[in-house]
């Protein structure tokens, strides 16, 4: 099974200037993600695939079921 996750970046000005970019990981919560953000650059898609990544993480340290220190196991 696989997550998609579609992050799109547009800036006014640079809309006509955005450009797929396709990101692959593996084992992320368990399964495989596929990563497509419109983006200007592939400076800024790297950003935004590093900021979606560290949400994912961030939103598994909280509802985790697996991690018994996650928020969620704590409770």
């Amino acid at each position: 099974m696989r997550i998609a996750l579609v992050a799109i970046l547009l800036s006014c000005s640079a809309a006509a200037a955005a450009e797929p970019h396709v990101f692959y990981h593996e084992n992320v919560l368990g399964t495989g993600l596929e990563l497509r953000v419109l983006a200007e650059s592939s400076a800024v898609a790297t950003q935004a695939e590093a900021a979606a990544l560290a949400e994912i993480d961030r939103l598994a340290d909280v509802l985790s079921t697996y991690d018994p220190d996650s928020e969620l196991s704590r409770y």
